[in-house]
């Protein structure tokens, strides 16, 4: 492992102990414990739905080469989702591409199809993050309009002009590995396809967090604590921690302080990212053989 990959999981090991020493041990603890089950249950079964609307826009990329069975792109898909989530800014996840070339893509069309989901996915999380921008610092505020604007343009030229844009982006020092990748002009339909299922997939992630709030008997808009939990997750990304975590835990606690006490706030955020984080995590961990095998 690198050492500048241990650094950052250092960083994340101190950024949580740092918020465990902000709480009373013993409350938290009995947050954790008096959570409602069949609620948390709940909470799991929304984030398998994300990961299925998330293998489905995956899907409606992949059927302009070809068509794969939802089955059979499921435990690839959650795969390599689990093998991102460890590494710094998801930069790994394009490595789930790899068991493709065994049914007819190549790595080439494969790491675009990726690269439209990245695209997708900043998209929809700027967008849904908007609701929390009024709690943040006016600089703050203004970098990040600026940024979704950029996103947005940019997203908008990519529909257009996509393999000038791709031409540019090789240029990139840090985007080297797209020096081999020819451009594919997508259709419409299956973009616009797979924006909407990506859309969809975020909103069951962020069900994920609302029942895991309802679960310790927090009561937030699910717009507020949507808003607060995507613009927590573009925070994580930023940081390059390894799954965010540190980053994304210590960003909610301060765009929902006050709206219950802390150690109900930071118990329902541990049971939502071990809902979504942890629960994709191991589910692909678990699917990793089945698709090496494969």
């Amino acid at each position: 492992m690198k050492l500048s990959n241990l650094a950052l999981a250092a960083v994340s090991i101190l950024l949580i102990a740092f918020l465990l020493s902000t709480v009373d041990i013993p409350q938290l603890a009995r947050t954790l414990s008096g959570a409602s089950l069949p609620l948390v249950v709940a909470a799991l079964l929304s984030a398998l739905t994300a990961l299925a609307f998330k293998t489905l826009r995956w899907k409606a990329l992949l059927s302009e080469k070809r068509e794969i069975k939802f089955g059979e792109l499921f435990p690839i898909q959650v795969a390599g989702i689990a093998t991102s989530n460890f590494s710094p800014g998801k930069m790994l996840e394009p490595v789930k591409v790899v068991p493709l070339k065994q049914r007819g893509i190549n790595y080439s069309f494969g790491l675009l199809t990726v690269f439209w989901e990245r695209a997708f996915d900043l998209l929809v999380l700027f967008a849904l993050a908007i609701g929390a921008l009024p709690l943040l610092d006016g600089n703050v505020r203004l970098a990040l309009s600026a940024i979704f604007l950029i996103i947005v343009l940019a997203v908008l030229a990519m529909f257009r002009h996509f393999s000038k844009i791709l031409s540019l982006l090789k240029r990139l020092p840090f985007l080297k590995f797209l020096s081999g990748v020819e451009a594919h002009n997508f259709k419409k339909r299956a973009l616009l396809s797979s924006f909407g299922l990506t859309a969809v997939a975020w909103i069951f992630d962020a069900l994920v967090m609302q029942l895991s709030f309802m679960s310790v008997g927090i009561s937030i808009s699910f717009t507020t604590l949507a808003s607060a939990y995507f613009a927590s997750i573009l925070i994580g990304v930023v940081s390059f921690l390894p799954g965010g975590i540190g980053g994304t835990e210590a960003a909610m606690l301060f765009l929902l302080k006050g709206a219950a006490p802390k150690e109900a706030l930071l118990g329902a955020i541990v049971i939502g990212r071990a809902s979504s984080l942890g629960f994709s995590s191991l589910l692909g961990f678990a699917m990793l053989p089945k698709v090496r095998k494969n």
